[in-house]
């Protein structure tokens, strides 16, 4: 029976133990301890609120003064796995700090498509580390449920898989899905129920329906600014928006000569591709400065080594 009950990393680690941790280090009670951060928390404040994470990120970073008590799971999670390290670095005291990552760093490796054994006893470990610690650096009194419940996440990594594949995250998407069918407060039932045959009801008619196209519909799409023509398929994915045929400037065309020296200078020239179920754009991209940012990848270069790069530009070449 306890095997078949894995702990949801959700409530446990995000809303849990990362929650708690923020709140000693930010509260005014805990001012005067060791681990407090409030002297430097209007500057982690702000560059928190200037990230601008790709469009992958569901959630935008938030306040943490102003916000941090409507913050939903998600912007606890991209705060545990990718602010919060670099934002501490020089806040926290190395001992606090350090403590810290072995929770950050443990919690990457269970949250990875795949687990071996190896990576599941150095996570084990780390976890054990930061349990072993934390009632040393804040007290026994905050060696709570949630903390003690770390040190069986690996044992469930195990038998279950990765943190991601059980997580509580899906069902509380749903949740949201199901209160945005209710719109008014009678008969609540049958508005569920009619919600859930609809949806069931078109996604049968969706591949029902005869797989031809429409020559109003093709006619009515070339007359669009951005015609479908100038789209250009490739592999994994599509170029997305206004495609032009232009030279590259000098630079990145002795760039892409490395790649491909046979290829002429002049190419297929777009600002946004969709690959891979990822939006990517350059970064003189007119939409960039928003919010998100997905002009930056982790590539492999053309010596075999790993690095990390600003999109330029996106151009597709003739075949040689």
């Amino acid at each position: 029976m306890i095997d078949g009950i894995p702990p949801d990393y959700m409530h446990c680690v995000i809303k849990g133990v990362t929650k708690s941790l923020l709140t000693l280090w930010t509260s005014s009670n805990y001012h005067n301890k060791p681990y407090s951060i409030r002297r430097d928390l209007p500057i982690i404040d702000a560059a928190l609120c200037t990230q601008t994470p790709p469009h992958k990120f569901s959630r935008s970073p938030r306040s943490i003064v102003q916000n941090m008590s409507y913050w939903k799971a998600s912007e606890f999670r991209s705060w545990l796995l990718f602010h919060s390290l670099p934002l501490l670095l020089n806040a926290l005291t190395p001992l606090y700090f350090h403590h810290y990552a072995l929770l950050v760093c443990a919690m990457h490796i269970l949250l990875a498509k795949e687990v071996t054994e190896i990576e599941c006893i150095a996570a084990e470990k780390m976890l054990t580390d930061f349990c072993k610690l934390l009632p040393e650096l804040y007290g026994i009194n905050k060696c709570t449920m949630n903390v003690h419940t770390l040190l069986h996440i690996p044992y469930f990594v195990r038998q279950w898989g990765p943190c991601w594949s059980y997580s509580a995250f899906l069902f509380e998407s749903h949740n949201g899905t199901l209160k945005r069918a209710i719109t008014s407060n009678q008969k609540v039932a049958d508005q569920l129920a009619f919600h859930i045959d609809m949806t069931i009801t078109l996604q049968k008619l969706f591949h029902e329906v005869t797989n031809r196209e429409s020559e109003e519909c093709v006619h009515f799409l070339k007359l669009k600014d951005h015609a479908c023509s100038a789209m250009i398929n490739l592999k994994h994915g599509y170029s997305v928006g206004k495609v032009t045929v232009a030279s590259l400037p000098a630079s990145l065309y002795q760039e892409a000569q490395k790649i491909y020296p046979n290829i002429q200078n002049k190419a297929q020239i777009f600002q946004r591709l969709f690959i891979n179920d990822l939006m990517l754009h350059t970064s003189n991209y007119r939409h960039g400065e928003g919010k998100h940012r997905s002009c930056y990848i982790f590539y492999c270069s053309v010596n075999h080594t790993t690095k990390y790069g600003e999109i330029q530009q996106f151009a597709e070449f003739p075949s040689v």
